[in-house]
């Protein structure tokens, strides 16, 4: 008896520290009238309102308690509407979002909030059945009221800006992706949304950010491709030069240019290139009107092999890179790209066309490519880039130990199938970065994979002398940028604010997940159904002696693409895949266990400078992890 007495009572307490510390799945329910939640709407003193997708979905914000709790109001417009959602999001898709849904079956009934987080799910993603994305243990959300009609369905909620919870996302100052859906459902759940969802950015404390165009740009101009008639095939490079006639100018914000109509779907991604060498380019060149550029593998075409002035390594210089999901780019105040002189007179648009399922045949496309914003007032600094990572596309491939000449694979593919973690690493290393003659401030991060893609970091090592082991070692630095969660419908650009000494190393991780891919796997390359694992970065001052293309190439690493690689090289490590994924804050120990130089370098001490505060770019403002899921399980050590 006194057992079950015992047991009982433990369950009581228990149950009630549950209740007490959050209400343990249970939904939220409104007990208010609708009229008079229309009411509280429309007197409540909103610190921002934003509609989207047409004016269907309304969403307003305020902070209270001394922005402590975040207070929203979410309502959409459609017929028959039962449910609305808002969402936190890493970079725009749903992919490990911090969700919360309303439903309400009829006007007369009551509404049910839930707290939800949407896990990792393979590529392809697939419609996946009820409840997903999955309930929340812990539901923080909190129902103050909801109004609705028979088209018409609107909630007021609150949630503490930091709950603590693993399934949560922090709110921070600063630009924040968001995603919004809507739906109508008969039973007491939501369903698929299908069209009726959309992205967009919110910064919910209302920070000042950098206007845009900055204040001291004081001309624009477009460099739009011309009408480019598509032939149906899966994967087309196309290039435009163009002259930008113009004295010495700096371009200090870019932004994209989409095509009309459904060409704009076509966009794979697009970058934009200046030209350092003239010599190469004349009046007679190609790629004054739009044509096809690349390898044969993706024209057929081999008489066009190396017509592409990024392959004769004229034009290396990156300005903008602009993927699905992309935004503007804002350069920091100090730091502008030089234009229009001698040497940089000349851009090159490359923008990549996917159409998978062959539905443009004979469509034109017409309007894409970008605008430049420019000054000429001079800013302190020239920005520069460099591309680090698999550069090459042959992460998966090595030179034969016999015949140098030979490239082999490590396995029948170059990212194996049935995976769910498949772990690469390629490095910028020490030898190359030795080179650059002084450090470089890196103040925006473009990082690039394809579909399979699971996650994403660059990782960044500096030698420090350990006196005890009277040798050198790699001391982890702050992660420069990571993917959490890497959604390959949504590639934006990131602020970073990273110092990169001579003899740092830059160590760039690619996670992929083939659970879903062809039981042969999946190969590097250029095609849209194959992968990558770069990563483009800007800095500032820009030097001459810093490689435009650090990276691995053929299981050896190397330091510029433009360059003919000198012998003997460090081989790149850490090929094979791994069981589980591969931590991306906790990343000390795996990289500790990099490049241990055995003696001490002959390397100069340049002493850390103040960091300002990066100009904003695309979203504006750097966004942090906020916490981990657990439902991803990386690794806690």
């Amino acid at each position: 008896m006194r057992i079950v007495i015992l047991f009982l009572s433990c369950l009581i307490s228990a149950a009630a520290s549950v209740h007490n510390l959050k209400n343990f799945n249970i939904e939220a329910v409104d007990t208010i009238s609708s009229a008079s939640c229309s009411k509280i709407v429309n007197e409540t003193v909103w610190d921002g309102i934003k509609t989207v997708d047409s004016d269907a979905y309304e969403l307003r914000w305020k902070m209270i308690k001394d922005k402590s709790i975040i207070q929203i109001f979410i309502s959409a417009q459609f017929s028959n509407v039962t449910w609305i959602g808002f969402g936190l999001s890493e970079s725009g898709g749903m992919l490990g979002s911090d969700i919360v849904t309303v439903t309400k079956l009829s006007p007369d009934s009551a509404a049910k909030v839930a707290d939800r987080y949407a896990p990792w799910t393979a590529f392809p993603i697939v419609q996946a059945p009820p409840p997903y994305p999955d309930k929340d243990i812990l539901q923080d959300w909190k129902l103050t009221c909801s109004t609705s009609s028979h088209s018409y369905l609107g909630a007021i909620l609150e949630r503490a800006i930091d709950t603590k919870d693993n399934y949560d996302r922090l709110i921070q100052p600063g630009e924040h992706p968001v995603i919004f859906a809507y739906g109508s459902e008969p039973s007491s759940d939501i369903n698929y949304h299908g069209p009726n969802r959309g992205t967009t950015s919110v910064d919910f404390f209302n920070t000042p950010i950098t206007s845009f165009p900055p204040s001291d740009a004081d001309a624009k101009e477009d460099f739009i491709l011309s009408p480019f008639e598509m032939s149906g095939t899966t994967d087309q490079y196309i290039c435009q030069l163009f002259d930008f006639k113009s004295p010495t100018r700096q371009i200090v914000a870019v932004e994209p240019l989409y095509a009309n109509g459904q060409g704009e779907s076509f966009q794979h991604h697009m970058l934009v290139y200046s030209c350092s060498n003239v010599v190469e380019i004349s009046p007679s060149a190609s790629f004054q009107h739009s044509s096809v550029c690349g390898s044969p593998q993706l024209t057929g075409r081999s008489k066009e092999v190396g017509d592409s002035l990024l392959a004769r390594g004229s034009c290396n210089t990156l300005v903008y890179a602009w993927a699905l999901g992309g935004k503007h780019m804002v350069f920091p105040d100090e730091a502008g790209s030089v234009i229009g002189d001698e040497g940089t007179r000349f851009v090159v648009v490359e923008l990549h066309l996917n159409d998978a399922e062959n539905k443009a045949v004979n469509y034109s496309l017409i309007g894409a490519g970008v605008r430049f914003h420019t000054t000429t007032k001079l800013r302190i600094y020239n920005a520069s880039s460099i591309a680090v990572g698999d550069v090459s596309l042959t992460l998966g491939s090595y030179f034969d130990p016999v015949d140098s000449q030979v490239h082999k694979k490590y396995n029948s593919s170059d990212i194996p199938g049935g995976k769910e973690a498949v772990h690469y690493q390629s490095s910028c290393v020490t030898d190359c970065t030795s080179t650059w003659g002084g450090p470089i401030r890196l103040f925006a991060s473009f990082q690039h994979m394809h579909g399979y893609g699971r996650q994403i970091w660059l990782s960044h090592l500096r030698p420090t002398y350990d006196h005890s082991l009277q040798q050198y070692v790699n001391t982890p630095q702050p992660l420069i940028s990571y993917r959490e969660f890497w959604s390959f419908a949504f590639q934006l650009t990131d602020v970073v604010d990273s110092e990169v000494f001579p003899a740092d190393q830059l160590n760039l991780h690619c996670v992929y997940d083939t659970t879903k891919a062809d039981k042969h796997g999946v190969n590097f390359g250029v095609h849209s159904s194959t992968e990558m694992c770069m990563v483009f970065l800007w800095y500032y001052p820009a030097r001459p002696t810093v490689s435009k293309m650090c990276g691995s190439a053929v299981g050896l690493s190397f330091c510029d693409a433009s360059k003919t690689p000198q012998l003997p090289f460090q081989p790149v490590r850490d090929h094979g895949d791994m069981d589980t994924l591969v931590p991306v804050t906790a990343f000390a120990k795996e990289d500790q266990s990099s490049l241990l130089t055995k003696s001490p370098l002959s390397l100069p001490t340049y002493a850390p400078s103040p960091l300002p505060t990066p100009a904003a770019y695309g979203y504006g403002s750097r966004k942090e992890m906020g916490r981990q899921f657990k439902v991803i399980q990386l690794l806690a050590e």
